[in-house]
């Protein structure tokens, strides 16, 4: 199963979540919401069962995703300051 992929536009103005055959593109500022929302949904218990963290498998490379690329864009503004 391929991995989900957090792609930077050209302009850098926005960014694009491929998720296997779903995609969606936000605009660069949103990422900090959708990084906040994969951590919540990776640390969410199984309401039914209790059992922590039940949907880290599904979520967890979404959030590598994210935080990666966040961190590639911090990482090329430091270079470039």
């Amino acid at each position: 199963m391929p991995k989900p992929r957090a792609i930077l536009s050209a302009d850098g103005k926005s960014f694009t979540l491929k998720i296997r055959g779903w995609k969606n593109t936000f605009p660069l500022k949103k990422i900090d919401g959708q990084i906040a929302l994969y951590r919540r949904l990776v640390n969410r218990s199984n309401p039914r069962t209790g059992k922590p963290r039940a949907y880290a498998q599904h979520y967890q490379p979404t959030l590598d995703a994210l935080t990666g690329l966040k961190k590639r864009i911090s990482d090329e503004e430091k270079t470039n300051a």
